[in-house]
């Protein structure tokens, strides 16, 4: 069998950390191993994105700024970041429950 290792950072940064001599795992220390990454965006990334959206509803918005709060939603990533972590974590119970 096949072991499948889920890294869900970026391809780059995993390999940025390993030209550092800091941890990423290594095909090369198992045998029949797949690696896959799920170029989720880091922990910052992630916490400045939830920041502005909290701000976001916090604010009072009157029935003719939708436009505003539409494109301010989307400059916050949340719903990009929301989507991809629900695809990951579908990703991952298919691996574990269906294969």
């Amino acid at each position: 069998r096949t072991l499948m290792v889920v890294d869900c950072r970026p391809f780059m940064s995993a390999k940025g950390n390993s030209l550092m001599g800091k941890g990423t795992e290594s095909k090369q220390a198992y045998q029949q191993i797949k690696l896959e990454f799920l170029d989720i965006p880091n922990i910052h990334v992630m916490r400045k994105s939830v920041d502005m959206l909290e701000e976001l509803s916090t604010t009072t918005i009157d029935s003719t700024k939708y436009g505003v709060y539409n494109a301010s939603l989307d400059a916050s990533g949340w719903l990009g970041h929301s989507r991809q972590l629900l695809a990951a974590s579908l990703y991952v119970t298919d691996l574990m429950w269906c294969r």
